[in-house]
C-alpha cells in the first residue's frame, strides 16, 4: 500500500513540475549524443588500427614464398633484407607511430590495453543499444608484428650463412696447377684402352672432342661377382677435358671402368680426390705422349684377320704331311705348297707390319705372340728363297728345320686363339 502510494506522489510531482522534467530529458539526450560521439571515434580508430594490421599481414604473407627456406646466396638474401628494411622504416613505422598516439589518446601503453580501452568505447555499459563488433584484435596484430621480426631474424641469420658460402666458394674456386698423371700400366694394350675409356664416356652430356688426354693409372684388378661368378676386370684412368672457360687450365677427373667377362670397359665409378685436378692444357695434352691413335680400326682388324689366317695355313703347310689328308682343303694347300716361298715372304713382311704398326700405337705386346709366329713361319717357307738370296743363312735355315714341327702346331694354335680371344687371353 505504501509502495503504490509513493509511486503516486512521484507522478504527481512530475506532473506538477514539468520544468523539472524537461530537464531531465535535456541531460538524457547529451549523455546519448556524448556516448554516441564516443563510439563512433572509438569505431574509426579501431578500424585504422585494423588497417595497420591488415598492411602487416600482407607484407608476411608476401614472405609466405620463403616458408621452405631462404635462398644461400648473398646477392638474393641482401634483396630480402633491403626490402624489410625498407617496410620498417616505412610502413612499419607509420604503424608504429599511429600506436602512440592512440596509446596516449586512450592512456594506455600496450595493444592489449588499448584494446580493452576501445572496447569500452565501442560498447559501453550504458548503452542498451546494438552490440558494435571489435574492429581488430590485439592478438592477431602481436602474432603478425612477431612473424615479421622472426622473418627479419631469420634473414640475417641466412645472410650470415650466405656470406660463409661464398667465402668457401671463393677458396674452393682457387684452382692450384698441377701435373697430369703419368702412366701406371705395365700392359702393352695402352692406345686399345685409352680409347676403349673414350668411349665408355661418350654420352649426350660428353663429346668425343671433349676429351683430350687419357693416363692409365693402375693396372687391372680382377675379381668375380659373388652371386653369378661371372668374372670383372678394373682398372682406374684419369681423363683430361677440354678447358671451357679459355683460361688455359684443363680440369681432369679420376674414373674407375670396368669390363665384365672379357667385355669392353664401361664406365664404373669416380675415384674422388685420387688423379683429379688442373692442370696446363698445352702440357697435359701431350703428356704421356697423348691419346695414341686407336689401332682397332678397319686397317688394323684387317691386319688382325690376315695373322690368323697366315698363321692357320703356315701351319698347315708346315704339317703338310698331315694336313693334305683332308680332302677338302688339299688342291688349296697344293697351290700354295708350290708357291710357298712367296707365301712365306708374304707372312714375314705381316708379321713385320703388325709389329712395327704395335711399335708406333705403344701396344707393343698386343699382338706381339701371333705376330712372331708369323714371322718365324715367313722365315720357315721362305727358307728356299732367303737361302739364294743370301748363303750365310744356309747354316741357321737348316738347324731351325728340326724344328719345323713343332712350328707348325704352335702356328695353327696360336691362329686359333687369336681368333677367339682377340688377344685379350694374353693379358688377363
Amino acid at each position: 500500500m505504501n509502495f503504490f502510494l509513493t509511486i503516486l506522489a512521484g507522478i504527481s510531482i512530475l506532473a506538477l513540475s514539468p520544468a523539472a522534467f524537461a530537464g531531465w530529458d535535456k541531460s538524457a539526450t547529451d549523455r546519448i549524443e556524448h556516448l554516441q560521439a564516443a563510439r563512433q571515434k572509438a569505431q574509426l580508430n579501431g578500424e585504422a588500427i585494423a588497417k595497420a594490421a591488415a598492411i602487416l599481414s600482407d607484407y608476411n604473407r608476401s614472405n609466405s614464398q620463403y616458408n621452405n627456406g631462404l635462398p644461400v646466396t648473398v646477392n638474393e638474401v641482401k634483396v630480402i633484407i633491403e626490402k624489410n628494411d625498407s617496410f620498417r622504416n616505412d610502413e612499419l613505422n607509420e604503424i608504429s607511430e599511429r600506436l602512440k598516439e592512440f596509446y596516449k589518446a586512450y592512456s594506455v601503453s600496450s595493444l592489449k590495453d588499448l584494446e580493452s580501452k576501445i572496447g569500452e568505447r565501442l560498447n559501453p555499459r550504458e548503452w542498451t543499444g546494438i552490440q558494435s563488433p571489435m574492429p581488430f584484435s590485439a592478438y592477431q596484430y602481436q602474432q603478425n608484428l612477431e612473424s615479421f621480426e622472426s622473418f627479419e631474424k631469420e634473414a640475417k641469420t641466412a645472410m650470415i650463412g650466405a656470406l660463409a658460402n661464398e667465402k668457401d666458394e671463393a677458396a674452393r674456386s682457387v684452382i692450384i696447377i698441377t701435373n697430369f698423371p703419368q702412366h701406371n700400366y705395365s700392359g702393352g694394350d695402352l692406345s686399345q684402352l685409352q680409347n676403349e675409356i673414350k668411349n665408355a664416356l661418350i654420352s649426350p652430356k660428353v663429346k668425343h672432342d671433349d676429351l683430350l688426354n687419357i693416363a692409365i693409372t693402375s693396372d687391372w684388378s680382377a675379381g668375380v661377382f659373388p652371386i653369378t661368378k661371372i668374372p670383372f676386370r678394373t682398372i682406374g684412368a684419369s681423363v683430361l677435358f677440354v678447358d671451357k672457360d679459355s683460361d688455359g687450365n684443363c680440369r681432369f677427373n679420376a674414373y674407375r671402368f670396368i669390363s665384365v667377362d672379357g667385355a669392353e670397359l664401361e664406365y664404373k665409378s669416380v675415384k674422388a680426390g685420387l688423379g683429379e685436378g688442373y692442370a696446363k692444357c698445352d702440357q697435359a695434352i701431350t703428356a704421356n705422349g697423348g691419346i695414341k691413335a686407336s689401332n682397332s680400326g678397319f686397317f688394323s682388324s684387317l691386319i688382325w684377320f690376315l695373322l690368323v689366317v697366315v698363321n692357320l695355313i703356315g701351319g698347315a703347310l708346315i704339317l703338310k704331311d698331315k694336313s693334305f689328308s683332308v680332302k677338302r682343303i688339299r688342291p688349296f694347300l697344293v697351290i700354295l705348297d708350290k708357291n710357298q716361298s712367296v707365301f712365306g715372304l708374304v707372312a714375314l713382311g705381316l708379321g713385320l707390319l703388325s709389329l712395327l704398326m704395335s711399335f708406333l700405337s705403344s701396344s707393343i705386346f698386343q699382338n706381339f705372340i701371333p705376330q712372331a709366329s708369323a714371322v718365324i713361319i715367313g722365315i720357315v717357307l721362305s727358307s728356299q728363297f732367303s737361302i739364294s738370296k743370301r748363303q750365310k743363312m744356309v747354316i741357321a735355315i737348316s738347324e731351325s728345320k728340326l724344328f719345323t714341327q713343332p712350328i707348325g702346331i704352335i702356328a695353327v694354335v696360336v691362329a686359333v686363339i687369336h681368333l677367339v680371344f682377340s688377344g685379350d687371353l694374353y693379358f688377363i
